[in-house]
């Protein structure tokens, strides 16, 4: 990756719509080439999707929460992944070094929701233990890394 990819990078992060043109004018090559990049860049898995991101609260998901949690064996993890999965509040799940085996990002309407959440996660019988926090505000907050 160049310069030229690097700056093509950053200008579809910041509108993942922007014109192949707009592109090409900004990084000052011409359109087919800046094509080209884009396909090479998505071809080769550097770009892994094109996507929409949406604004939580005007859906009405007012509560975001942090789950930490402990399995009871760490190599039955099966059924807890595929519930993680398949629950549509659940942003995020990263497993993790330390104390804790994952961490949830959970985005959801309100408290009583983040309850039954919680609860479906926490009726998995391979939960040990859980510690949740509930985010007051988002101070920053990127869907990708920097090229």
């Amino acid at each position: 990756m160049d310069a030229i990819d690097a700056g093509i990078l950053s200008i579809l992060q910041q509108n993942a719509r922007t014109s192949v043109k707009d592109i090409s004018d900004k990084v000052s090559l011409s359109a087919p080439s800046v094509k080209e990049r884009i396909n090479k860049m998505t071809d080769s898995g550097l770009i892994r999707e094109f996507t929409t991101v949406l604004e939580p609260k005007q859906l009405g998901k007012n509560l975001t929460a942090f789950m930490f949690l402990t399995l009871k064996l760490a190599n039955v993890n099966d059924k807890f992944l595929h519930m993680i999965e398949n629950e549509p509040d659940v942003l995020s799940c990263y497993y993790l070094t330390g104390d804790f085996d994952y961490m949830i990002q959970i985005v959801t309407t309100d408290s009583s929701q983040l309850e039954k959440v919680l609860s479906k996660i926490k009726s998995t019988h391979e939960v040990a233990r859980t510690r949740t926090v509930i985010a007051l505000s988002t101070k920053k907050e990127k869907h990708s890394v920097a090229p």
